[in-house]
C-alpha cells in the first residue's frame, strides 16, 4: 500500500483527520487493515487522540448547533464574524488571502474551526511538548 502524504491538506496537518487521510487508499477508501493499524497499541497517540478528537467533535457540534440552530444565525452574528475577521486578518496577516480559510457562514464552518483550535491547543499541544 502506497501512502500519499500530499493527500493531507496543509492546514489540517496537526489534526487526527490527517492520520486518516494519510492512510486512505488512492480510491479514497480506508481499508480495515489500515484502520486497525491506526487504532493499534503500537501507536497509542493515534488511538488516544482519535478518542479525544471524537469527544471534542461531539461537544462542539452539540454546543454550536444549540446556539446556532440555523446557518443564517452564524452569518448574522456580528461578534463571531468580527472575531473571525481578526483571526484571519490580524492573527494570520501573512496567510489572510489563502484559499483554505472557511467563510464562517454555516454551523459546520464554526464547528470545524472550533474543533481545530481546541485540538491544536489541547491534544496536539500536549503530544508535541
Amino acid at each position: 500500500m502506497h501512502m500519499e502524504l500530499s493527500r493531507a491538506p496543509s492546514h489540517r496537518e496537526s489534526t487526527p483527520c490527517s492520520l486518516v487521510l494519510l492512510l486512505m487508499t488512492s480510491s479514497g477508501a480506508l481499508t480495515w487493515n489500515l484502520y486497525q493499524q491506526i487504532r493499534s497499541e503500537d501507536y497509542p497517540f493515534a488511538n488516544n487522540s482519535l478518542i479525544l478528537w471524537d469527544a471534542i467533535t461531539k461537544w462542539v457540534s452539540d454546543y454550536v448547533n444549540h446556539y446556532y440552530p440555523d446557518s443564517e444565525l452564524v452569518g448574522f452574528d456580528q461578534e463571531l464574524q468580527a472575531w473571525w475577521y481578526e483571526v484571519r486578518n490580524k492573527g494570520h496577516k501573512d496567510k489572510k488571502d489563502e484559499p483554505w480559510w472557511p467563510n464562517l457562514k454555516t454551523q459546520e464552518d464554526v464547528i470545524h474551526v472550533l474543533i481545530t483550535i481546541i485540538w491544536v491547543t489541547s491534544g496536539h499541544h500536549a503530544a508535541v511538548n
